[in-house]
């Protein structure tokens, strides 16, 4: 064990116990400014998946993690399965790699109905969404549903991403996609407060969309790295990396999506 200080959302700090194995400047929890801060966890997030801590999904020389379980650390106990080969790389301090020729993808439980809700994630494409409808993040949609409640992903456009959600009254609702290109890393994430979709690119708002509307869940679970459908077209799942999917059952600030950035960005290069 080793014992580090704290920042409370007081700005006040703490010694707190911290297990030597999961120090290090790449790991989770190191801020921009080299302190350690779990700011995503201190928001209280429905789902937690980090493929680089030890209690969501490692794989070292220790701590071995090489199953099919991505271990959600909210507390909640959403935990993804893998589901066709979906592998781990120990790169960027842990990432889980996706290759979509082989249809690989992650499903959790449903979350529950979320009529407000932010969802963030961090993603690297070895293949630009050119084609196909892929996404990174979404709730899983079968034939005859009323919603999709979020998802962030191509949506159809070219080399763009963005987030919003379905209903069956009003289709997809989303603000102006972002530009992507393969091997870069993206913090992308998403807000509704029932009134206004926010999209956020790098911890910055990028787009917005002014719409009422209630949302809600079509009750079948999430899916990471292949659109909301039963799809096996390969261009429809995602190809690269995502180490990072985090979902909130409530809209966090602007200032707090940004101090979400700067807490991973690190691990990525990103500033």
């Amino acid at each position: 064990m080793q014992q580090i200080l704290v920042r409370g959302k007081d700005g006040k700090k703490k010694l707190v116990n911290i297990p030597s194995h999961n120090i290090g400047i790449n790991q989770v929890g190191w801020d921009s400014g080299g302190g350690y801060n779990d700011y995503a966890g201190y928001l209280g997030p429905t789902l937690y998946l980090d493929a680089g801590r030890n209690d969501s999904y490692y794989s070292g020389s220790l701590y071995q993690n090489t199953g099919t379980t991505w271990k959600d650390v909210s507390g909640n106990n959403y935990n993804g399965t893998l589901n066709n080969g979906v592998s781990y790389t120990s790169n960027y301090g842990g990432s889980l790699d996706f290759n979509r020729a082989d249809g690989e993808w992650v499903n959790t439980a449903d979350l529950g109905s979320m009529t407000n809700f932010s969802v963030v994630t961090f993603a690297k494409f070895d293949v630009a969404p050119v084609l196909g409808v892929n996404a990174l993040v979404t709730n899983r949609y079968n034939a005859g549903d009323s919603y999709v409640n979020f998802a962030i992903g191509s949506f159809g456009l070219d080399n763009k991403i963005v987030g919003g959600f379905w209903t069956s009254v009003l289709g997809w609702k989303y603000p102006t996609g972002y530009t992507v290109s393969t091997n870069t890393w993206y913090m992308f994430g998403v807000t509704y407060d029932g009134a206004t979709i926010k999209f956020y690119v790098n911890g910055v708002q990028y787009s917005s969309l002014a719409i009422v509307a209630t949302v809600g869940t079509s009750t079948r679970g999430v899916s990471i790295a292949k659109r909301w459908d039963a799809s096996t077209i390969p261009s429809d799942f995602f190809d690269g990396l995502i180490p990072v999917s985090i979902v909130y059952n409530k809209v966090i600030s602007a200032s707090d999506m940004t101090l979400v950035y700067n807490q991973f960005a690190p691990r990525y290069g990103l500033q």
